[in-house]
């Protein structure tokens, strides 16, 4: 599992700490971002908590857990189809060992032979 997510976290750093400025520096030159504290008054809660909380690694996190997902998800389905046939299979014994019981008990003990 780690194997997979592992080339995730390194590029959602690279694209958080120099692709994401770079573009936004490209694409919105005339733009400037402000400090939280001149946000419009019903925004700065928004500011305040993006500000304050490392959302970065949360979202490369998630987005981590869900490539994981998708990779793994048919290797567990397989593992637990496995060991669910294996329990099928032995509770087919059993049933199968308590219908022969059933008949012998029915046919030989009960009418007496």
């Amino acid at each position: 599992m780690d194997l997979v997510a592992f080339p995730i976290v390194p590029a959602g750093i690279w694209l958080i700490n120099y692709a994401l400025p770079y573009l936004f520096h490209g694409l919105f030159t005339h733009h400037a971002l402000h400090n939280p504290v001149h946000m419009p008054h019903n925004l700065a809660w928004l500011g305040t908590y993006l500000s304050g909380f490392n959302w970065q690694t949360v979202v490369i996190g998630i987005l981590a857990g869900l490539v994981v997902h998708r990779v793994y998800a048919p290797a567990g389905n397989t593992v637990q189809l496995y060991f669910i046939g294996r329990s099928v299979d032995k509770t087919m014994v059993v049933l199968a060992a308590l219908a022969i019981y059933g008949g012998y008990v029915r046919y030989v003990i009960a009418k007496g032979h």
